[in-house]
């Protein structure tokens, strides 16, 4: 053969072995590629799976379950009694007491799932600690938390709202950049390193090196972050500061409560405590101004006593109020642009309280409310109209009040609503029948819990009394 016949000969053989080795190493690429995400997809329904058996473990006994010990291999939580705290917190996934098998507590690279959870004040790991079962929705009265930081009911029979459970709790992840408060529990798989795990056989790997691989080995997380999620750093070593490859799961308290059947109910409104009976006389609402009352405009259209706000309009305009005296006694009435100091029905006012609490019963006496007689008979009566509501909605009413006492002094009455309201609007009405202008002060009222309710006032029906029917 010619020299330069085997010299190209050479040079095609050269080639195809690059051809062939450049196949290899792309081939050998994609693999690892694709061998690399087919590891982390598996991963994720492995910390999926995990989540899954942990709310149903929460759902079966009201709280979660502490991590297990890591150089273990019972898969067993690591818990004393009823504590609160784990015994082991920066420990593994409990893969039998959730109900799996030892292979579910590794990730697709072989190392334990790490288990984060909180355990902080009103832990997730105590008995009962994850259910907001004993909370409401919507509460008057709320009794706040118990010693436990559980949701409670109390001897009224408020029950706990359900925002204070999860106000104050939780772990934090910083998802992706994104900060989420109010963790329930973490899982982590340490990645293809296995940086800051334990081996199948409870043996630990090489410490994490990077700041947020260290707080995600942490029992509740680096600093201000927490816990960390984010892109894994593609051609770092596992040395390197900025190195990253870990793999997060995490549930939320309010999330943990809607999957495992532990949220809050509806539950009826408890019984409201009684306020002391309420007397607007001028000492009383001196004290509620924070200076010396004098009969006429008080420069206010708001006073305060107890639990009550008072206000008063004029159709629908808000107006001042004013103190007025009658037959002994002082009462709150209201100053329009019509004049005068009494509530009146020819000026279409209106007293209103708003109440801070709820309740089921109300009391209250008026000035200047009373009947004309005819052979000793009330011929001609005033009218009191009363509007109860709950958060602005009509309850109740408009209840009508006519006066059963000749002249024009004092007449108190109970009204059982017989369902929860919060505000009372007390309004004059012309009388009946001859619809004569109507006209009186407020000068006391009370709200309670029980049906016997009356005012400081109220002396009772009977010859002398005042009580209506």
């Amino acid at each position: 053969m010619r020299r330069e016949q085997r010299g190209v000969s050479l040079l095609f053989v050269g080639v195809m072995l690059i051809l062939i080795v450049g196949a290899i190493l792309a081939f050998l690429a994609l693999f690892g590629t694709s061998h690399q995400a087919g590891s982390l997809a598996d991963t994720a329904a492995r910390l999926a799976k995990a989540r899954d058996a942990i709310d149903q473990f929460a759902a079966a006994t009201g709280r979660l379950p502490c991590p297990t010990d890591p150089t273990a291999s019972t898969g067993d939580e690591d818990r004393t009694g009823g504590s609160s705290t784990c015994n082991k917190p920066t420990g593994t996934l409990p893969w039998r007491t959730i109900g799996l098998r030892p292979d579910d507590g590794l990730d697709s690279w072989g190392w334990k799932i790490s288990y984060r959870v909180y355990t902080g004040a009103g832990s997730l790991t105590q008995d009962g600690g994850a259910s907001m079962v004993q909370c409401d929705t919507s509460v008057s009265t709320d009794p706040g938390l118990d010693a436990n930081g559980l949701c409670q009911v109390d001897g009224s029979g408020w029950h706990t709202l359900y925002s204070d459970f999860y106000g104050t709790k939780g772990l934090k992840v910083t998802d992706f950049g994104t900060v989420t408060t109010g963790v329930a529990y973490v899982l982590v798989s340490a990645g293809p390193t296995g940086y800051g795990s334990y081996t199948a056989t409870g043996v630990a790997t090489t410490a994490a090196v990077s700041t947020d691989e260290v707080g995600n080995t942490l029992a509740t997380g680096q600093g201000g972050s927490g816990f960390v999620a984010r892109a894994a750093s593609a051609g770092v070593a596992a040395s390197d500061a900025t190195h990253f490859d870990d793999v997060l799961a995490y549930r939320t308290i309010s999330d943990l409560a809607t999957k495992s059947g532990l949220v809050a109910r509806d539950w009826p409104d408890g019984t409201a405590a009684a306020s002391s009976s309420i007397v607007l006389n001028t000492a009383n609402i001196s004290a509620a101004l924070g200076h010396a009352a004098s009969p006429g405009n008080l420069g206010t259209g708001t006073l305060t006593l107890g639990d009550a706000t008072i206000t008063v309009r004029h159709g629908s305009t808000a107006e001042s109020l004013t103190l007025g005296s009658n037959a002994g006694a002082d009462g709150v009435g209201g100053v329009s642009g019509f004049g005068g100091s009494t509530l009146s029905s020819a000026r279409s006012e209106v007293l209103h309280l708003d109440l801070s609490a709820t309740y089921q019963n109300f009391a209250i006496t008026v000035n200047g409310f009373g009947c004309r007689t005819s052979g000793g008979v009330c011929v001609d009566e005033d009218r009191m109209r009363l509007t109860f509501y709950k958060d602005g909605t009509t309850v109740s009413g408009p209840l009508t009040k006519l006066a059963c006492n000749a002249g024009s002094g004092l007449a108190s009455y109970t009204i059982n609503v017989g369902t929860d309201f919060n505000g009372v609007d007390i309004a004059p009405r012309s009388s009946t029948p001859s619809a004569t202008t109507v006209a009186f002060y407020v000068s006391a009222f009370n709200t309670c819990a029980s049906t016997a309710c009356t005012t400081d006032l109220d002396t009772g029906s009977g010859p002398g009394g005042n009580h209506c029917p």
